[in-house]
């Protein structure tokens, strides 16, 4: 380390002047406890309420007293079960889907399969040109603009 010495003495001391800080902070808050009795000043009417609640002390809490556990809630170790289903499934998937499974044999057939599959067919598609224009009457006449709104 090619640094010089001085720099690490003068964060030595000011780590030391923050920690004399600190500690001066500190114990000024230690100290500063008589202005909270005092706020409610001697005349003020809840003084004699500070006092019977400071020379009585509050009931602490019984065993009694925390809530039961509730009833409807699923055991701890069905939680375990269903994450291991969860990553068996994920294992699996991943196994059926792994690079070595996919194959690009044989893709004439399976283009010749699918362009049949998605052409037309020669019965029941063919339509005469005055069915075309009947259907494009009905349908104008349905497709009829909704009337203007109100002002």
């Amino acid at each position: 380390m090619n640094a010089h010495n001085r720099l690490f003495l003068i964060h030595k001391a000011e780590g030391k002047f923050g920690l004399v800080l600190v500690c001066f902070a500190l114990g000024g808050c230690a100290l500063n406890t008589a202005p909270a009795r005092s706020a409610a000043g001697d005349g003020s009417p809840i003084q004699a309420e500070m006092a019977r609640i400071e020379k009585t002390p509050g009931k602490f809490p019984e065993f009694a007293d925390f809530p039961k556990a509730p009833a409807n809630v699923r055991p701890l170790k069905s939680w375990g079960v269903s994450a291991g289903q969860i990553a068996d499934a994920a294992h699996q998937l991943e196994r059926l889907t792994a690079p070595e499974t996919w194959s690009l044999a044989d893709t004439d057939r399976f283009l010749s399969q699918t362009l049949a599959m998605a052409a037309p067919k020669a019965s029941g598609l063919a339509a005469t040109t005055a069915e075309t224009e009947a259907f494009v009457r009905d349908m104008r006449a349905r497709a009829t603009p909704p009337p203007p709104p109100k002002r």
